[in-house]
């Protein structure tokens, strides 16, 4: 169930148009025929990518799988960008399986995937396939609905992208409509320049001759490459096409492409690749992407296959179908083989017979269909009405006289009729099987049909008075002759005779039978059929539907009461259906398109359908059905023969005797090497322990070897400690001198004031005014007494400054010494530490000659004990050749035995394949319907001549001649009263009354 709430959105997304264009399209682009614009710009050089797929066919059996293909679609898109957008994605069509069925559930399921389409801003464009469309014109479809998200434009008509030079093009369901749609864009350029490197690019859903149909055979289609106007595979301005409809992955011709379908739908497509196709600008070539994740379809034979490991091949998910005899299926290890399958397959156990049941099956099989044959016998003996001279399986067994009476026994014989028999029966479109061989109107009852008010009888019995004669009715316009007839044609099937030639539908409908003064009408026509009275009653009352009764049938009860149904079985009383009788029998006003003037190819089909010849077209597709299954199972057959030599010729190959006398030549150079190895470690270890180890002496190393590690170590902190303290005693000193040398310019910076002052004081001892500014200076005596106090601080300030500095001189050579001291004392530790490094190396070098020996004999003790392991494994090994050597055999047998098996099935398929092709060939237009209709035209030539001598006093006769095995002619000739000579004369110099029966 969709959730409208949850949708609602979504919904209110329906406009009149896109609120977002593709490609920047304006909507005068996407018009439903590609004209030319001016105000287009050149944009065809424009990069452009796209992202394939095609053939989804939604269904409830697929529902899953095709989620998860528009899941990796959308995946695909999303992780391939184009200027920071998810790549565009382009659906080429049979998005639905069955469009008259679509689920609920599945719509949701569909709306909210496209709903995550719409959310990731994936453009997209969606073409009608046949599988979509309802209507024949292609406007309503079963896509439309996604057009709700304004990422999703489909193309109900077809669009054009001028701006990209795309076409898409949906499907259209008759060979001229498709064909005209490639035709639109041979001499129409994508843009305004018209220039030759402007060529569309054609994404659409078609059906092309020459491509490998779904069936697996070559496709008559709908649409010929080469044939059409301008060449589409080297066309003018058509750069490639990318098209939908068949599921297999194929090239056409240089430049035209079926994607083919995402995943495999049956059993027939799962050796073929399925996936996806991303297209660009840049190169005309698909990129395809396989979608392998996918389920697959695996057909297994049990236990054939299992022993060859195909069943390996299997995933979860798959669709398998596994085909095992009935005795097989009862044992153990089947069950056993079907539980080692993965987990959440889809199984479908298939039963096959054995030779042996195969051959029983096939004696009932025709002990049951002789049985039925002569039970049909004898009721067409019991009942002479249903006995017929022109039913088709009459034909069946004169066609087989005639070409294979001489090649084959009577067993054979009627094996082989018996087939043919078979095939025809299997034939489900309707036929008509005339009830008799003639049948004659006796009487015609009418009461208030059309302009006849009241009740009007018609005897047409057979009397003195008429009796081989021509019957006229006269009468003036509008007295009712033409409704006379018409009331027979009405109470016969339903309808009335069309008014123009070119109509097939009634030209008295409804209630319009009616007497306008009548509230119902009744017409009744008694028939003799082969000797037997039937009546027929066909009655309408104003408002309602027709009734018909039918009496002298009561002995075939089988018949139901459905309207189609009792009108079939009328058609089968007359022996026409309603086409075949206003063409054949009665010619009514206005209606003279009819058996004699059609042409001659038409004028065979008519006469082919009046002896239900028809039914050999359905029969000659069926059996061609049948002998192409034939002729892949005789080359599955072929393959399987194949592969069996194959797999005899390499067993055969093999010499196991001569495998396992290497095998043990081989185990036993193993063992000797081991042997070896051993004997090499226990001489070692004897080299090892004659070496005499002084456990105390060892003691002693290490125990002098701890000490001087122990000296090193106080020896290294002493000569750390002591360096920091020297460092820290050199930085206080430091820090002194720097301290003294900032004083130093300080006291330098005061003396340079001073002097400074002094000198001035002394320029302005004889002045009484400033030379710099002018004012009036102090006394004299004040200048002098300045001039001697700063004298005092001058002479203060010089005994400082040289008091500092030689103090700085002392701190300088303070620093001197307490570095000399430094290095003497740290050269003095080191020294130490290198004696004592020196005695620790070499005890280190005394002490690894014994801890490397020791390694040596631990390592050659485990050596030895895992070479001994080896050795006990190696002497447990069984040959597995001389298991082989018996495998060789038993399988050389088994494959013997199933190639027997498969030549024996072989040479019965051939049989039914050459049966095939004799039935192929005899139901063919040229075989058992060019012999039927030779052998009855001839007698519809008889009737006919002799009603044209009564009409014509002698004057004319016809002729019929199957021309050329697929043209029925007419001649007509006409006596020359002078000559006494018939003379040919055209069918269109002769008037043609009005209405004529």
């Amino acid at each position: 169930m969709i959730n409208i709430k949850r949708n609602r959105s979504t919904l209110n997304l329906v406009k009149p148009y896109f609120k977002r264009s593709f490609s920047s399209v304006p909507p005068s682009s996407s018009s439903s025929s590609p004209k030319k614009s001016s105000s287009l710009k050149e944009n065809n050089n424009k990069y452009w990518k796209k992202l394939l797929f095609t053939d989804l066919h939604v269904s409830s059996k697929s529902l899953d799988k095709t989620i998860e293909v528009l899941r990796s679609v959308r995946e695909l898109s999303c992780t391939n960008l184009l200027d920071g957008k998810p790549t565009p994605v382009v659906f080429l069509g049979d998005f639905w399986h069955q469009r008259n069925i679509l689920h609920v559930r599945h719509i949701d399921k569909l709306l909210k995937e496209f709903q995550q389409w719409n959310l990731n801003d994936i453009d997209t464009i969606m073409i009608p396939g046949n599988h979509d469309q309802v209507s024949l014109d292609g406007s309503i479809h079963g896509i439309q609905l996604f057009s709700l998200f304004s990422n999703i434009k489909t193309t109900t008509d077809p669009f054009y992208d001028h701006s990209e030079g795309c076409a898409y093009l949906p499907w259209r369901e008759t060979k001229e409509e498709q064909q005209q749609l490639f035709n639109n864009l041979i001499d129409i350029y994508p843009s305004s320049t018209q220039s030759p490197n402007d060529k569309w690019t054609v994404f659409a859903h078609a059906e092309f001759k020459g491509a490998t149909s779904n069936g697996g055979y070559k496709s008559n289609g709908k649409f010929n490459i080469d044939n059409s106007s301008g060449n589409i595979s080297n066309g003018s301005n058509i750069r490639s096409i990318y098209l939908g409809h068949y599921h297999k992955r194929q090239q056409l011709s240089n430049n035209i492409w079926y994607i083919g379908s995402p995943y495999q739908q049956n059993f027939g497509e799962m050796y073929d690749p399925h996936g996806v196709a991303f297209v660009d600008s840049n190169s005309i070539t698909p990129q395809f992407i396989d979608f392998n994740h996918l389920p697959k379809h695996h057909r297994l034979i049990y236990p054939l296959d299992f022993l060859n490991s195909k069943h390996l091949n299997i995933n979860s998910k798959d669709i398998v179908e596994i085909r095992a005899t009935k005795q097989d299926m009862k044992s153990d290890q089947f069950v056993k083989s079907l539980d080692s399958l993965p987990s959440f397959i889809d199984i479908k156990r298939t039963m096959i017979s054995s030779k042996e049941e195969e051959q029983e099956q096939e004696l009932k099989r025709k002990e049951n269909n002789k049985s039925r044959l002569l039970e049909n016998n004898n009721n067409n003996n019991n009942n002479n009405i249903i006995k017929s001279q022109f039913k088709l399986e009459e034909f069946l067994e004169d066609y087989l006289k005639n070409e294979k009476s001489e090649l084959l026994d009577q067993q054979e014989f009627k094996k082989l009729l018996y087939y043919g028999k078979e095939i025809l029966s299997s034939v489900k479109e309707p036929s008509i099987t005339p009830l008799g061989r003639k049948v004659s109107v006796e009487k015609i009852s009418i009461q208030d049909f059309c302009g006849i008010k009241g009740n009007l009888d018609l005897n047409l019995k057979d009397g003195v008075d008429i009796k081989n004669k021509m019957i006229m009715i006269r009468g003036s316009m509008g007295s009712g002759k033409s409704t006379l007839f018409e009331s027979l044609v009405w109470c016969l099937y339903g309808n009335t005779s069309p008014k123009k030639q070119s109509s097939s539908s009634s030209s008295i409908k409804g209630d319009e039978v009616i007497h306008d003064q009548a509230k119902s009408t009744l017409v009744t026509v008694d028939l003799l059929v082969d000797g037997k009275p039937i009546q027929i009653t066909r009655t309408k009352k104003r408002g309602l539907g027709a009734k018909v009764n039918i009496k002298g049938l009561e002995e075939i009860t089988n018949v139901k009461q459905g309207v189609l149904d009792q009108q079939n079985l009328l058609n089968n009383v007359i022996g026409l259906d309603y086409d075949l009788f206003r063409m054949c029998v009665y010619m009514g006003q206005g209606s003279i398109s009819n058996f004699v003037t059609d042409t001659d190819k038409r004028r065979k089909e008519l006469l082919s359908r009046a002896f239900s010849l028809g039914l050999c077209i359905p029969a000659h597709k069926l059996v061609k059905e049948q002998r192409k299954k034939y002729e892949s199972v005789l080359s599955d057959i072929n393959r399987k023969i194949s592969n069996l030599d194959s797999s005899l010729s390499t067993w055969s190959s093999i010499d196991f005797i001569k495998q396992s006398q290497e095998w043990e030549e081989n185990k036993n150079n193993r063992l000797n090497i081991l042997n070896q190895d051993i004997e090499k470690n226990n001489q070692q270890l004897e080299q090892l322990y004659d070496f005499d180890i002084n456990q105390e002496l060892y003691d002693q190393l290490k125990e002098k070897r701890d000490s001087l590690n122990t000296l090193k170590f106080k020896l290294e902190n002493e000569k750390g400690s002591k360096m920091n303290q020297q460092i820290q005693r050199t930085v206080d000193v430091s820090d002194q001198i720097s301290k003294l040398k900032y004083s130093i310019l300080y006291l330098e910076n005061d003396i340079l004031k001073s002097k400074k002052s002094i000198d001035h004081l002394s320029n302005h001892s004889n002045s009484k005014t400033c030379f710099e500014c002018g004012q009036s200076l102090i006394s004299l005596e004040s200048i002098k007494d300045r001039i001697n106090l700063e004298t005092k601080v001058l002479e203060s300030l010089e005994l400082k400054l040289q008091e500092s500095k030689e103090l700085e001189l002392e701190f300088k050579s303070k620093l001197l010494k307490l570095k000399d001291q430094l290095k003497n004392e740290s050269d003095t530790l080191e020294n130490q530490i290198k004696e004592n490094q020196l005695s620790l190396n070499q005890i280190n070098q005394e002490l690894n000659i014994f801890e490397r020996d020791e390694m040596k004999i631990d390592f050659l003790h485990h050596d030895l004990a895992e070479k001994k392991k080896v050795i006990k494994s190696i002497e447990r090994e069984s040959n597995p050749f001389t298991h082989q050597i018996e495998s060789r055999l038993e399988n050389i047998r088994k494959l013997e035995f199933e190639k027997t098996t498969l030549q024996d099935q072989y040479k019965e398929y051939l049989v039914n394949l050459e049966n095939s092709k004799f039935w192929e060939q005899a139901f063919s237009p040229n075989g058992i319907p060019m012999m039927a209709l030779n052998s009855v035209v001839k007698e519809v030539e008889a009737f006919a001549n002799e009603f044209l001598s009564i009409l014509s006093q002698g004057r004319l006769f016809t002729s019929l001649v199957i021309e050329d095995q697929d043209e029925l002619s007419i001649e007509i000739f006409e006596l020359d009263i002078k000559t006494k000579k018939f003379n040919l004369v055209p069918f269109i110099n002769y008037p043609v009354a009005k209405d004529v029966v």
